[in-house]
């Protein structure tokens, strides 16, 4: 069916009234059993009870159907096994849906999607940033999804609709997204009612210069808040609705289950007395009905990491491993978390230094090490604020499929006595699947600074972002089979390194803004040992006069570092000159106001910066937006992450 082509303009509408649809014979979606009130929609198109028991028989998207824009353009949604891995240990996708897309070479500005069909929505929240839309999406090359959902009523006429732009880091990846109504754009007639007794989802993709597209769709959830917690509830409460809230995060996570979306109002937390967390995770969700912990919407609440990690992924020790839970599908959103390193030394003055919970506390702590299998799979930190922790910003060991993003993680290592630390620290890789060399790791959008080990030992460091130990030669059993992808983050002002590698492999490192790090410690801005099978790509790195560039340390060769691509970077000062690459520039990057100083600090490039419209783009891990959300030009992309 023809369609107008929401991508030229965001402004422009599709049709009011569902097209006709493309049915596909046989479709037999399923989820989970024992549905909370809460779980509106949700479906991981299985048709097989294969991991979890996710499986719901009588949920089916039997109006399915695919759409374009242009006559011409030939679009086709299917069922089969197209989506993520659920299997541990396999390389063999589950069920999903897919949309095919050929389009003539003539075709321009064409748009085709994936529409689910009318589908009965049983609900009752009227507030929209209280109503949460997730999804796994996978497209055949970098571009915009464009979501969309629709309100009808009893007699199934359309009364609003709400859309929203996802934004993939790579191909050939599956991002999980997961965002609120409230954060959705009104499109076409009408008023959106989330209290409709039926809904219609779609998800487009538009043109990008390919013959053959596809777009994947996987695992959708469609749910409101299962608990809520304040400081001013009661842990006797119910926790089920704002006036019954529960006082501590740690309530509603030992009741959570799959699918539930815990929200913590305005205030401080401390957590409960004598636990070693404020906020400790204890179950894991499912493929298609992940657990989060999360803001309330408009809320900041804040986390206070006193003592104690404020939240904690991580359960067991070494004589319980084969008896933890093994914990996967979660995410933390919209949270601060707030350390007390700032205070630490006049608090602790006999403490620095050395090793305590009152000096190396980390902010969030995700480690498989002592669970059943030694790895923890498919977390998302997203929208995060960690600051002041005396050990890690964030922390992470033997995790798999692992997405960090949006989140600013600074003022971090202030007090630890370790070598290692960082504001993000990702550690000791561990494989959930036998999925090879593509990108299981993402850390984008981010930003990092101030995180310097200022308890003077001899042993100190202080990164922004630390990539350690996942080749053959550093982990157990082996090594690490995915890819690691770093793009569009900012780092500046760190005591150790930028971007520091060490003893890893299968990484790409694009679009990073790196300037003046080691200020404590003279480690590259970004720094490569015993690495190996490295891009960077379109990076902006800037160092101090006393610091590397792009080398480990000053004054020592790289150890052992192989088959490293490096095309299209802009290298700017330094104590030594930069490992030449092809397209790279040696130039001031203009920015705006650069500075060590977070409130003035402005990293976007002035009119005429050679870092303009020079970056290179015929990669799959070429972001379609920069750190603020612009959405980058098809051709003569900026180097850095503006």
């Amino acid at each position: 069916m023809k369609l107008k082509n929401p991508f030229q303009s965001v402004k422009k509408q599709m049709c009011a009234s569902l097209p006709k649809a493309i049915l596909l014979w046989g479709m037999a979606f399923v989820v989970v059993l024992n549905v909370s009130a809460v779980q509106i929609i949700r479906t991981d198109f299985n048709r097989e009870i294969v991991y979890f028991e996710d499986y719901r028989a009588n949920e089916k998207w039997v109006n399915v159907s695919a759409t374009s824009s242009n006559a011409d353009i030939k679009a086709a949604v299917s069922w089969g096994k197209f989506g993520t891995i659920d299997v541990a240990g396999t390389a063999l996708p589950s069920e999903a849906l897919v949309l095919s897309i050929e389009s003539p070479e003539k075709a321009k500005d064409w748009s085709a999607a994936i529409t689910s069909g009318l589908l009965a929505a049983k609900n009752t929240e009227a507030n929209l940033g209280k109503l949460t839309f997730s999804f796994d999406n996978w497209v055949s090359s970098v571009r915009p999804v464009l979501v969309r959902i629709e309100s009808f009523d009893a007699n199934k006429v359309r009364t609003g609709g709400l859309e929203k732009f996802v934004y993939p880091a790579t191909a050939n990846f599956f991002l999980r997204s997961a965002f609120e109504l409230s954060d959705m754009k009104t499109f076409g007639d009408g008023k959106f009612n989330p209290q409709d007794p039926f809904v219609n989802f779609s998800f487009s993709i538009g043109d990008a210069g390919e013959s053959k597209s596809e777009l994947r769709v996987d695992n959708v959830m469609y749910n409101s808040p299962a608990y809520y917690v304040s400081p001013t509830g009661k842990d006797s409460n119910d926790g089920r609705t704002e006036k019954t809230a529960f006082a501590n995060p740690q309530i509603a996570l030992d009741k959570a289950k799959p699918g539930d979306v815990i929200l913590m109002m305005n205030g401080k937390y401390t957590g409960t007395k004598g636990s070693g967390s404020v906020a400790s995770f204890k179950h894991s969700g499912f493929p298609s009905a992940w657990i989060t912990l999360k803001n309330y919407p408009g809320h900041t609440p804040t986390i206070l990491a006193h003592g104690k990690t404020g939240v904690n992924i991580a359960l067991g020790n070494d004589s319980t491993a084969k008896e933890s839970p093994l914990l996967c599908y979660l995410e933390v959103r919209g949270l601060h978390i707030r350390g007390n390193a700032d205070e630490a030394g006049k608090l602790f003055p006999t403490e620095l230094g050395k090793s305590t919970n009152n000096t190396e506390v980390n902010g969030i702590s995700v480690s498989g090490d002592n669970g059943p299998t030694r790895m923890y799979h498919h977390i998302r930190l997203a929208d995060n604020v960690v600051e002041y922790c005396g050990g890690f910003g964030i922390f992470t060991r033997t995790v798999d499929y692992l997405t960090v993003e949006n989140t600013i993680m600074r003022n971090n290592c202030w007090t630890t006595s370790d070598l290692v630390s960082a504001g993000l620290g990702v550690m000791m890789y561990a494989d959930f699947d036998k999925a090879d060399n593509v990108t299981k790791i993402l850390i984008r959008n981010n930003q990092a600074y101030g995180n310097i080990c200022k308890a003077r030992t001899s042993k100190f460091n202080g990164d922004g972002l630390l990539f350690d130990a996942n080749c053959e030669d550093y982990i157990y059993p082996d090594f690490y089979l995915g890819r690691t992808l770093i793009q569009n983050n900012l780092v500046y002002g760190n005591g150790g390194g930028g971007i520091q590698n060490w003893g890893s492999h299968r990484l790409d490192i694009t679009n990073n803004t790196i300037y003046h790090n080691g200020i404590d410690i003279k480690w590259g801005n970004i720094g490569l040992d015993f690495c190996k099978d490295v891009r960077l790509i379109n990076n902006i790195v800037v160092a101090l006069p006393d610091c590397p560039l792009d080398r480990w340390f000053l004054h020592q060769a790289d150890r052992k570092v192989e088959n490293v691509t490096r095309i299209n970077n802009l290298y700017y000062g330094g104590a030594m000159p930069n490992i030449p690459g092809t397209g790279d520039i040696v130039a001031d990057p203009m920015f705006v106001n650069p500075s060590l100083d977070p409130s003035v600090a402005d990293f976007r490039l002035k009119p005429g910066s050679p870092a303009i419209n020079s970056g290179v783009q015929n990669f799959t891990d070429m972001s379609s937006v920069d750190l603020d959300g612009k959405t980058r030009p098809e051709k003569g992309m900026n180097r850095g992450s503006y």
